[in-house]
């Protein structure tokens, strides 16, 4: 096997082992996890709204809002990490 070959194998595990643990689907160009992110960006945009709009508390609106960041950021970065393991 070459050094190439072993490379690409750890890439795909490494992948496949991110899907495992977050639970999302990876497609190779990376479609299901931008849909994710947008899917997320919009909810905290929506809730960001309801709190201009005194729909909601802040409190919970910070709570709610931590929340969806951080999902956002995990999958940028799984979606990084996979995008850049499979081109190096």
């Amino acid at each position: 096997m070459s050094q190439k070959s072993a490379e690409r194998r750890t890439s795909e595990g490494n992948i496949a082992a991110c899907e495992g643990k977050f639970g999302e689907r990876t497609t190779h160009n990376g479609t299901a996890e931008s849909e994710a992110m947008n899917t997320t960006e919009e909810e905290s945009e929506a809730l960001h709204r309801q709190l201009l709009d005194g729909e909601i508390e802040v409190g919970v609106f910070l709570q709610k809002y931590k929340k969806l960041r951080t999902t956002y950021h995990r999958r940028a970065l799984t979606h990084l990490a996979a995008k850049t393991s499979l081109t190096g």
